[in-house]
């Protein structure tokens, strides 16, 4: 679930590649889209909140504008395997992926590339990412317990 809008609506992501769009106010669904072709295992929102980014169980990354409800670009085989988290940095400039199998990515997102690999991060999956406020520091947590 992901509040955009000053609260106005709420994003869900039910069940495969479908977005739900609710207004909160009325409680009533506002609008419903479709993310590629995969199920989305997980999102983040740009600060701005005008991108909506999910990575998905076949590990791509789509990048999807809100306002126009079209497709910006694809990471088509970000990873091998499935997306567990996403995290942005505080221009967001810079994404981390990271996936099921151990493998951490640093993407730049205005070039559309990757930018950096860390494979075997963790024995295990990688259940968590996150960027300090500052940007100068990026921290993993895996099922190994480790981070």
């Amino acid at each position: 679930l992901k509040l955009i809008q000053n609260d106005k609506y709420l994003l869900s992501f039910p069940v495969g590649f479908l977005v739900k769009v609710w207004n909160v106010e009325n409680k009533q669904l506002d609008s419903s889209f479709t993310i590629g072709d995969d199920t989305i295992t997980s999102n983040i929102l740009t600060s701005d909140e005008k991108l909506l980014i999910v990575g998905t169980h076949e590990g791509k990354i789509f990048v999807y504008d809100l306002e126009s409800r079209t497709q910006k670009f694809e990471f088509k085989e970000a990873h091998k395997n499935q997306i567990q988290s996403l995290a942005l940095t505080s221009d967001n400039k810079f994404m981390i992926s990271g996936s099921e199998y151990d493998s951490i990515k640093i993407w730049d997102l205005e070039k559309q590339e990757l930018i950096a690999f860390f494979p075997n991060a963790h024995k295990g999956f990688i259940r968590s990412v996150v960027i300090s406020s500052d940007d100068k520091y990026f921290f993993t947590a895996g099922t190994d317990t480790h981070i």
